[in-house]
């Protein structure tokens, strides 16, 4: 099992450089792949950030709050 752990990984760091060429090669936009990682602009932190904080807003509890989290629920 290990030696084929070693060979995934070994397969994928020789791959890694074709990724985005193969990716581009389907001509998807980066607004339909909806990913904030492989991004055209290379802006993938402030991108995926952007993402997380507009799913959670501050302030808002998610809806399992009240029943699994909550002392008071």
């Amino acid at each position: 099992m290990d030696w084929i752990r070693q060979q995934v990984s070994d397969l994928c760091k020789e791959i890694r450089g074709e990724a985005i060429p193969l990716t581009d090669a389907f001509n998807y936009t980066d607004f339909m792949i909806n990913s904030p990682l492989g991004r055209y602009d290379g802006d993938i932190y402030e991108s995926y950030f952007n993402m997380v904080q507009n799913a959670h807003p501050p302030a808002q509890k998610p809806p399992y709050f009240n029943k699994h989290v909550s002392i008071f629920g």
